[in-house]
C-alpha cells in the first residue's frame, strides 16, 4: 500500500473504517466542537480576558491542525476526486461542498498575511 493510500485509509471512512479512522474523525471532532466552545467562550468577558492568550494559542494550534488536515485531502484528491488530471483532481476537491468548509474552516486565519481583510472575530 502507498502512502497515499494510507493516507486515504485514514482520513476518508466509509468502508475504510478502521480503528485508527475512528480516532482521526473523534479528534478531529472533537477539536471542532472544543473551537466552537472557546469562540462563544472567547466572547464572555469573565473567561476572554483571563484565557486570552490560552484561546489565542488553543486557535493556532488548531489552525495548524485544520490547515495540515487540508493539505492532506489535497494529496489524496486524486483519490477522493477523480477525474483527467491531478489539478482537475485538486480543482474538483477545493470546489467540493466539504472542500470548500474546510478552506472555510482555516482561511479567516491566514487572509491577514495576504490581505488587509480580516475575517476573525475581534478579542474583546
Amino acid at each position: 500500500m502507498t502512502l497515499k493510500e494510507k493516507v486515504f485509509h485514514l482520513i476518508e471512512k466509509g468502508a475504510y473504517g478502521s480503528k485508527t479512522n475512528l480516532i482521526f474523525d473523534y479528534v478531529i471532532m472533537t477539536l471542532i466542537i472544543l473551537n466552537v466552545i472557546a469562540l462563544i467562550l472567547e466572547t464572555i468577558p469573565e473567561f476572554g480576558i483571563p484565557f486570552n492568550t490560552f484561546f489565542y494559542h488553543f486557535e493556532f494550534a488548531s489552525v495548524i491542525i485544520f490547515s495540515f488536515e487540508y493539505v492532506l485531502r489535497i494529496y489524496i484528491s486524486d483519490l477522493t476526486h477523480p477525474s483527467s488530471n491531478r489539478i482537475k483532481s485538486i480543482l474538483k476537491f477545493i470546489f467540493s461542498f466539504y472542500g470548500l468548509i474546510d478552506l472555510l474552516a482555516v482561511l479567516p486565519f491566514y487572509l491577514p498575511f495576504i490581505t488587509i481583510l480580516d475575517l476573525r472575530f475581534p478579542n474583546p
